[in-house]
């Protein structure tokens, strides 16, 4: 995350992707996480078809959410946008937005601000089209 903040996207999917090859031994949950940044870093240097595969990568078998979190549905939302399926993008948005919690918020604007900005690059679309 930190090489992400500084911009360094690639940097940051290559290092995810040595951290789950030569890092220490991972939860499932930790595992769907480190695939799902990296699917991120990816998104973000428009490498929108790698970027999906993680992300479906990172669907737990047993699709079982993060707690509270409705993950998959936010996981099926982001694959839609990189893979340019706006009804499943909208259905997601949907969805996500009537769960309750205080993190199922924060990733429904995501998936708002994915859907606004659907023709646009994952970069811009994540970190300037999200509802205020």
């Amino acid at each position: 995350m930190a090489l992400d903040n500084r911009g360094c996207h690639e940097a940051a999917a290559q290092a995810a992707e040595d951290y789950l090859i030569n890092g220490p031994a991972l939860t499932a949950s930790h595992k769907e996480d480190v695939l799902f940044h990296e699917a991120q870093s990816l998104a973000l240097v428009d490498k929108n078809s790698e970027a999906a595969q993680l992300v479906a990568a990172a669907i737990p078998a047993d699709r079982a959410n993060h707690g509270s979190l409705d993950w998959i549905t936010y996981l099926v939302g982001t694959w839609a946008f990189l893979v340019k399926d706006e009804t499943l993008l909208d259905a997601s948005a949907t969805k996500m937005s009537a769960e309750p919690g205080t993190e199922n918020a924060i990733d429904s604007a995501v998936l708002r601000g994915l859907a606004k900005c659907f023709n646009r690059p994952y970069r811009i679309a994540y970190a300037s089209c999200r509802p205020k």
